[in-house]
């Protein structure tokens, strides 16, 4: 499990969009992403992206 902070990555993308670059590093990295869960309205602009590394 990655916790993604977008704001403290790139503030001129939107979340989704550095949710999303975030899981296309750790697919190049090998791993399996399963899910992306956003963590609205609990934390503003959190994920956690949830990946499993291949075998």
């Amino acid at each position: 499990m990655l916790a993604c902070k977008s704001q403290s990555i790139d503030v001129t993308l939107t979340p989704e969009k550095v949710y999303k670059q975030e899981a296309n590093i750790l697919r190049n990295r090998g791993f399996n992403v399963k899910e992306t869960v956003d963590l609205e309205p609990y934390d503003k602009a959190h994920a956690m992206i949830i990946a499993q590394q291949q075998q």
